[in-house]
């Protein structure tokens, strides 16, 4: 019996190492002092920003409300779990002065082993602000994630790159599709093969702006054609050890719906872009009726005139030639 324990402990044992999460304070819950403003991702114990920027952390400390809280420029989401997030600035088109990112850095719990093949997963969240003259009015693409040897600082006197705020290096994952879902946390999904070493993770936009796609969901007709940019929050990052790879070593992405709805929140008319063409579109209000039906549309794009709706949270189903997607939209 005690060989069989034994046994039993040691095959368990090893399950748990197999699955343990490599990237410590993963979902943003344990901070040094409570976030009170922000650019204070430095709170976030283990997280800092490698650049001269102002990477965001938010956590609700206290609060007992029962509405999302603000987390930035009137940018309101709840964590995916728990009561921690971090905010990232992916880019700001045309700024005259800078390449403009955000970063959030840690060190791993362990080092990569070389040959192993790993799975990277995040959930994040476009943060457009439904606030007239807010800055963050864009949704992009290009949320990467970089693995290094060595702790990326761009602080005098130790400067790695030319630009004090973009750090202009391959990343190892990059998840090249626009999320303007700002109702939801999307999950991507990503697994490689280590070869070498890694002991540190980046998480942001390694891409030129000329690389990096966007478009504005907001009202960006009030500032000027500079001031805007992509802000997404980040929780339950994970990196986890799948062992020995026995594929051919090539990243692999996936986890995210190819329909992307925008605005969502929205006021009257929400847009549909999908990758494939359009056959039907049902919208269902909360008791499951419905309430917009569509047939026959054959476009990989389709704008729906939803102003007759009450504000409330309802179901949108797209149906296209070779997929289903169910998904939340708020109407304001």
């Amino acid at each position: 019996m005690k060989t069989l324990f034994f046994y039993l402990f040691f095959f368990c044992s090893i399950l748990f190492c197999k699955a343990q999460n490599l990237i410590p304070n993963s979902g943003f819950e344990i901070y040094d002092t409570c976030p009170d403003a922000p650019a204070q991702l430095k709170r976030c114990i283990g997280w800092y920003s490698p650049t001269v920027t102002t990477p965001d952390y938010f956590y609700r400390c206290s609060d007992t409300s029962i509405t999302p809280p603000i987390v930035q420029d009137g940018v309101y989401q709840w964590p995916h779990t728990e009561k921690g997030e971090i905010g990232l600035c992916l880019i700001q088109p045309n700024n005259a002065h800078v390449t403009y990112r955000e970063y959030a850095q840690i060190k791993l719990n362990q080092k990569l082993t070389k040959g192993n093949r790993y799975r990277y997963s995040q959930y994040y969240n476009c943060g457009v602000s439904p606030v007239s003259g807010s800055a963050l009015m864009l949704a992009s693409n290009n949320s990467g994630v970089l693995f290094s040897t060595w702790a990326i600082s761009n602080f005098a006197p130790f400067v790695t790159f030319p630009n004090f705020c973009f750090i202009p290096q391959k990343p190892k994952i990059n998840f090249s599709h626009i999320n303007a879902d700002t109702a939801n946390w999307t999950l991507v999904t990503a697994e490689f093969v280590a070869d070498s070493a890694y002991e540190y993770l980046t998480i942001g936009n390694f891409m030129a702006d000329s690389l990096t796609s966007h478009f504005g969901i907001g009202d960006t007709t009030s500032l000027g054609p500079n001031s805007y940019g992509a802000y997404y929050l980040y929780d339950d990052v994970s990196l986890i050890d799948l062992g020995k790879d026995s594929a051919n070593g090539m990243v692999e992405v996936k986890g995210k719906s190819a329909i992307i709805l925008y605005p969502n929140p929205f006021t009257e008319t929400l847009t549909i872009n999908t990758a494939e063409v359009i056959k039907q579109i049902f919208v269902f209000d909360i008791l499951g009726k419905v309430v917009y039906e569509k047939d026959n549309i054959g476009n990989c794009s389709y704008n729906i005139n939803l102003k007759n709706l009450q504000s409330g949270i309802y179901t949108i189903k797209t149906i296209g030639n070779n997929s289903v997607s169910i998904q939340k939209i708020l109407k304001e």
